[in-house]
């Protein structure tokens, strides 16, 4: 591979030597795909047979890791001194595991595997160009830096309740996740305007050193009752046995990247040449050409074609271009013409590329469409025409004196009041909202629509005269959640002019800084959960034993179970989640709250599954007749994966973490609320 890359280097220079690139700087983007090589791409690793109890003896394949590209995105800044450059390289890439293959088929379900790459590298470019296209080659070396997502397969037979993994893939523990690299490609490239090209990218990376280790844990599944396939028995059967094994191995990536990008160049100055001497006499050297360019043409730029003006102070210039070789002592014709007959035609001259709108239309007062062209009056030469409008919509709307209160938390929800004025005038006519369309927007930072209510002395929004000019307040109660870091809203009346033409009054404001919305009683409140007592009152359910202490009455308790973790000692010694009930669920049987079993459970029923009873639940709320103060006891039954039937404690060793979440409602009859998360670690001993 090194020699055919020095080999093509070689030509490219060799070629490059007839027709090198001028000098400047070099801002380069570009996106696409990327295709692993090598061993990177596909390795596989065949088990060793395997014979048990006197079962047919299969020949086994361990898994094949088939990676494929996803995309890849690259930026490079280079300087070229001529043929010759510099630059660095900055950029990121993404593969993923994409299939799990045994020699015995059964389904399976693949999660995770992506392999995402950063990396930066430095290193010399050589150039040529060829008519308008340009050609450059690139060596870079640096680092590069990789990280691995867990790859995991699982058993998804129709015969097993939940997926059983019986394959992981993770990067190791000690893994180096820096690596050495160098990579070497070609830009073809293709110039736009002065400034700006696009092109095309092709290079190939390969990584250097010991790689990154990764390490596989997996069963080798074969078929206990020789039936032909495999099943939740056989599954079952070599998890819990613990026929587990592990590998570990090296990962070092090469790939191949295609992609196309933007290029901007910023050109260096030329650099100063003396004129050839010349080897024929003067009078036998050939004359320089001084053909002038052809398709001259004269363009329009403002107004834009379409444009809309909402009186005549609002247009300042007509002003044009020409593309080409310049006239020489030019007299433009200015011609602006009204359209539909709603007024006569406006003409003006002008040495330069430009002229006011003063100049054409005088004292008078422009109203309607009109159509404009330029025309060169000595060669005849003439523009396309444009287009713009006089709409009459004299309106000057605003939003002012705005201002913004936390009113407090409803749940976990922050709620706002804002404020503002509103100012009205216009000498066409008064602001409604009646069509659809027009009112009070509110949004978000992302533009998604908010609900609102109005409050204060206008609970709906009010006419409002153009003359004189007229002001009304509004305030507006939102409530928001986490994700909202900036609330705006709108004001879009109905449209004044009746015609084709649109005059719709708009104004928009906004809070980019939401206050903080602290809860100043929650600053006083404590909630104290630490004394729980945790028993085993059957094989995978317990009991938190304890009280809820409160330093100021509270009208009612909601607990959450927030997440929870467990580990078996053997590995394979427990089903894990084997029902609803055992999911880290809060089951109705036993549980008590300040005494009381009436506890709202917002019950499980989404699994439609029959060994559901559906009065398990991950929330719970109670609400007390009168206030509770001080300790308050509390009785929870908490499900969660237990040994494998006929295994006790003895053999099968469970650890568990359980994290809840306990809300209390210190006002009678709101959603006033306080929290606090506490986590537990107990064993099945």
């Amino acid at each position: 591979m090194n020699k055919r890359i020095l080999g093509i280097l070689i030509l490219t220079m060799s070629v490059g030597l007839h027709a090198q690139i001028s000098k400047g700087l070099d801002i380069s983007l570009s996106s696409g795909i990327t295709s692993p090589t090598g061993d990177y791409k596909t390795m596989t690793q065949a088990d060793e047979q395997m014979d048990l109890a006197g079962a047919e003896t299969i020949q086994l394949y361990g898994f094949t890791k088939e990676r494929s590209g996803k995309n890849q995105f690259n930026m490079d800044v280079s300087y070229q001194f001529g043929g010759l450059g510099a630059g660095i390289s900055l950029g990121s890439f993404k593969h993923e595991i994409t299939s799990l293959k045994y020699n015995l088929s059964f389904p399976t379900l693949l999660k995770g595997g992506d392999v995402k790459g950063t990396y930066y590298g430095l290193g010399p470019n050589y150039g040529f160009s060829f008519g308008k296209f340009k050609m450059i080659s690139m060596l870079r070396a640096g680092m590069m830096n990789l990280d691995i997502t867990d790859f995991s397969g699982s058993y998804n037979g129709d015969d097993s309740d939940i997926p059983v993994e019986i394959l992981q893939t993770q990067l190791g523990q000690e893994a180096k996740q820096t690596l050495p690299y160098s990579s070497f490609g070609f830009q073809f490239t293709y110039p736009l305007s002065s400034h700006f090209s696009l092109f095309s990218k092709l290079d190939y990376f390969t990584s250097f050193g010991n790689g990154i280790e990764v390490n596989d844990t997996y069963y080798l599944p074969f078929d206990v009752d020789r039936d032909q396939t495999i099943t939740a028995t056989d599954v079952g059967h070599f998890t819990l046995m613990d026929y587990r094994k592990e590998t570990h191995r090296n990962l070092k990536p090469q790939m191949f990247n295609v992609g196309i990008g933007i290029q901007y160049t910023i050109a260096g100055k030329p650099k100063k040449t003396r004129p050839a001497k010349a080897d024929k006499p003067i009078l036998f050297q050939e004359k320089p050409d001084t053909k002038e360019p052809e398709n001259r043409q004269i363009v329009l730029t403002a107004p834009e074609n379409g444009a809309q003006f909402g009186d005549q102070r609002k247009l300042k210039d007509f002003e044009w271009k020409v593309v080409g070789k310049p006239f020489k002592n030019p007299t433009y014709i200015i011609e602006v013409s009204a359209v539909n007959n709603r007024g006569r035609s406006f003409v003006g001259k002008s040495s330069k590329t430009s002229i006011t709108a003063k100049e054409i239309f005088k004292d008078n007062k422009p109203s309607g469409q009109y159509t404009w062209r330029v025309v060169e009056q000595n060669s005849g030469e003439s523009s396309g025409n444009a287009t713009f409008f006089y709409t009459d919509c004299d309106v000057q709307l605003t939003l002012d004196n705005t201002e913004i209160e936390c009113l407090g938390y409803e749940g976990e929800d922050r709620k706002y009041k804002i404020c503002f004025d509103v100012t009205y005038s216009s000498s066409v006519g008064d602001l409604t909202f009646a069509n659809a369309g027009s009112g009070l927007m509110v949004y978000d930072q992302n533009y998604t629509a908010l609900s609102y209510n109005l409050t204060g002395s206008n609970t709906t929004l009010q006419t409002q005269t153009g003359a004189p000019q007229s002001t009304v307040h509004y305030c507006f109660e939102t409530l928001v959640d986490s994700n909202v870091s900036s609330i705006g809203f709108g004001l879009q009346g109905d449209d004044l002019d009746p015609s084709p033409l649109i005059c719709q009054p708009g104004a928009s404001s906004g809070i980019d800084d939401l206050p903080d919305c602290l809860c100043d009683e929650c600053d006083a409140i404590t909630i104290d959960v630490s004394n729980f007592n945790i028993s085993q009152q059957s094989p995978g359910v317990y009991t938190f034993d304890g009280n809820v202490q409160v330093n100021v009455p509270v009208y009612g308790i909601a607990f959450q179970l927030v997440s929870y973790n467990y580990s078996s000692n053997p590995n394979a010694c427990s089903n894990g989640v084997s029902s609803v009930e055992t999911s880290g669920m809060f089951l109705q049987g036993g549980t008590t709250i300040n005494n009381s079993s009436s506890i709202q459970f917002i019950n499980e029923s989404a699994s439609q599954s029959p060994a559901s009873n559906t009065n398990a639940s991950k929330d719970i709320v109670y609400t007390a007749s009168s206030a509770m103060n001080g300790s308050i006891p509390v009785h929870l039954n908490i499900g969660l994966p237990k040994p494998l039937q006929g295994l006790d404690a003895g053999c099968c060793q469970i650890d568990y973490e359980v994290c809840l979440k306990v809300k209390v409602f210190y006002e009678d009859g709101s959603c006033k609320t306080c929290y606090t998360t506490q986590c537990f670690n107990f064993n099945n001993q």
